[in-house]
């Protein structure tokens, strides 16, 4: 539904973010091993808050979905507004039938005009429902992906991608540069020694 989706739609950004950080940072163009590692290691522990979060939002639907609360306040005022304007608009209803009740009061066969209004009063009754779930879905699944996921891999993830990253491997594997970045380190390293003897040749003209 929508509320995984967003929470798909917030892991993603945030694995985009640790991409381009990474990506940036001069380092891990010489260390690219090590700034490999932390990626997956990073993705690895948004998984895992990821599913946190996701259980939670999946066991709120569930939740939701067992009880129907007649008594949430918001749902009461707006099944009050309904039988105000059916009230208004139709007349009085005899015996006004919601889609909560299982049986009808009195033994008479209600007429046509009557199974109208009680069918319409029904499809507001859930059409409100329906709202007051929508909004508090949005609430509580902002809530679930600040809380379980957002929050819990930013206080733990120095930690736990550390110990990923470092679980067997050495920091002398980590820190491996490819041979063509050594060969090129080293073209450099003697250009930059070139540079330095023509600048000691200028000061010594001067």
């Amino acid at each position: 539904n929508s509320c995984v989706q967003c929470l798909l739609s917030v892991s993603e950004e945030i694995r985009n973010i640790v991409k381009d950080i990474i990506f940036d940072m001069k380092e891990f163009e010489v260390f690219e091993r090590a700034g490999k590692e932390i990626i997956q290691a990073s993705d690895e522990l948004m998984v895992k808050y990821q599913n946190d979060a996701r259980l939670a939002i999946d066991v709120y639907f569930r939740v939701q979905s067992g009880y129907v609360n007649q008594k949430h306040p918001t749902f009461a005022k707006s099944k009050a507004l309904i039988l105000k304007g059916s009230y208004q608009m139709n007349g009085p209803l005899n015996q006004p039938v919601s889609f909560f009740d299982n049986s009808k009061k009195g033994g008479s066969t209600p007429n046509l005009s009557e199974n109208y209004k009680e069918v319409n009063l029904m499809k507001q009754y859930l059409m409100a429902y329906c709202n007051v779930v929508k909004e508090d879905s949005y609430d509580f699944t902002q809530k679930a992906i600040v809380s379980l996921f957002i929050n819990e891999m930013l206080a733990n993830s120095d930690r736990e991608i550390l110990n990923k990253v470092l679980s067997g491997q050495n920091e002398k594997t980590l820190c491996q540069v490819d041979q063509v970045k050594v060969s090129s380190m080293g073209t450099l390293e003697k250009e930059i020694d070139n540079l330095r003897r023509c600048l000691q040749i200028i000061d010594q003209v001067n």
